[in-house]
């Protein structure tokens, strides 16, 4: 692991955003992750759901952790 990199955004935020790409990496166009839908144990569609809310915390762009 590089000791420079320090993100300014939430690990769980990095963590539920890795288990989101790998999940639709394969996908062709959107895919539909509803909240209720579970990747080692982390609920991707209600995380989703919360990036799409303007009124969230902060992640790497600045919308929801």
């Amino acid at each position: 692991m590089d000791g420079d990199w320090n993100p300014s955004w939430p690990a769980e935020w990095q963590r539920h955003y890795a288990a989101l790409r790998e999940l639709v990496a394969d996908e062709e166009g959107q895919a539909d992750v509803l909240p209720g839908f579970t990747v080692h144990g982390m609920d991707i569609g209600k995380w989703l759901a919360r990036q799409r809310k303007p009124e969230g915390g902060r992640g790497p762009d600045g919308r929801a952790a």
